[in-house]
């Protein structure tokens, strides 16, 4: 595989940058009172990091 690859870089920012967002909304989405369950199912992260993140929001509270 070529990592030096411009279109190759770009592809991987991309699922980077996806991924983030996705956080982020899960983020508020938690913040707005939505349950991990919904989340996890509207956005696609995994369950476990929803779980991770609101256990995250519960403790800054």
């Amino acid at each position: 595989m070529d990592y030096k690859n411009p279109f190759f870089l770009s592809v991987l920012d991309k699922g980077y940058n996806s991924q983030q967002k996705a956080i982020e909304d899960a983020i508020n989405f938690l913040k707005e009172g939505d349950s991990p369950e919904k989340v996890s199912r509207c956005i696609g992260l995994p369950l476990e990091k929803v779980i991770e993140l609101q256990k995250q929001i519960d403790s800054k509270v």
